[in-house]
């Protein structure tokens, strides 16, 4: 409790309390962040993993190179010839209004074309392999 003077003069007495809401939820989101980085890179190499391995498509030859590699088929995920598209994959957690959210992706043009156009499924498989690990890490109450 405070004594104090009142401003006629008069002393009162008061009780001062605060909230710890702003801490709680602090700590809440802290916490939260920290689980979704976590999910967030699990779901990279999830993704990674798609894009690693042995295709069945027609083998080409690396261009600038001597090497060849073998190119995906239809409903597979795309075939890593440079390594340029497996290189940029990202994931990050963002802030937003609605919320905070991981996000994995890539700043490349042609990998959209490779999934949307040519059925060379990467990163829809991906996360859905990762969707178990994910739950897992996050917790069900976040599905």
């Amino acid at each position: 409790m405070d004594a104090g003077e009142g401003t006629s003069g008069e002393h009162v007495m008061s009780v001062i309390f605060k909230s710890g809401l702003t801490a709680v939820v602090f700590k809440v989101k802290s916490a939260n962040i920290a689980k979704l980085k976590q999910a967030t890179n699990a779901a990279r190499n999830e993704v990674l993993k798609t894009l690693t391995g042995s295709r069945s498509g027609k083998t080409y030859r690396v261009p600038g190179t001597k090497r060849t590699y073998t190119a995906s088929a239809p409903g597979e995920p795309p075939a890593v010839a440079s390594g340029r598209m497996k290189g940029d994959i990202r994931g990050k957690v963002v802030s937003t209004l609605s919320g905070t959210e991981g996000r994995i992706g890539t700043t490349l043009d042609y990998p959209r074309h490779l999934e949307k156009k040519m059925n060379r499924i990467w990163l829809a498989l991906g996360m859905k392999n990762a969707r178990s690990e994910i739950k897992r890490l996050m917790g069900i109450r976040w599905f």
